[in-house]
């Protein structure tokens, strides 16, 4: 949220959340800090068997790391739980790395492969 929009003018004022809806999909917006990652996947995604999440360095939890630009290696060090896979452009120190570690490694493009990874990784069956 950006100061001064609508959305922060209402949490400012009280509110307790914000719904925002649009053509794009649908956000919700609070200010109550989550710091279970398993508490925000059963409030919003009860019936997911994987869930996408940002922000949850700490929480031990298998992950992939996505490389920006940069790509840099030192991302890899920073994963807390089982590094599942890792996402980077070919040519960048964190492919380097996640081969030299023996970790999956996908293209920014190759979204379809990375699902396939990680439902095999945890044991999910395809839907």
């Amino acid at each position: 949220d950006r100061p001064g929009k609508d959305t922060d003018r209402a949490l400012a004022a009280g509110g307790i959340g914000i719904a925002v809806t649009g053509p794009e999909g649908t956000a919700y917006l609070d200010r109550v800090r989550v710091h279970d990652p398993r508490e925000l996947v059963a409030r919003f995604f009860p019936d997911c068997e994987i869930a996408v999440m940002e922000g949850f360095r700490d929480a031990a939890l298998p992950s992939v790391v996505i490389a920006g630009p940069g790509g840099e290696a030192t991302y890899l060090d920073e994963a807390q739980g089982d590094l599942l896979a890792v996402v980077a452009a070919p040519d960048a120190a964190a492919a380097q790395a996640a081969t030299e570690r023996d970790v999956a490694c996908f293209a920014p493009d190759a979204a379809g492969d990375l699902i396939r990874h990680l439902e095999q990784a945890l044991g999910l069956d395809a839907a």
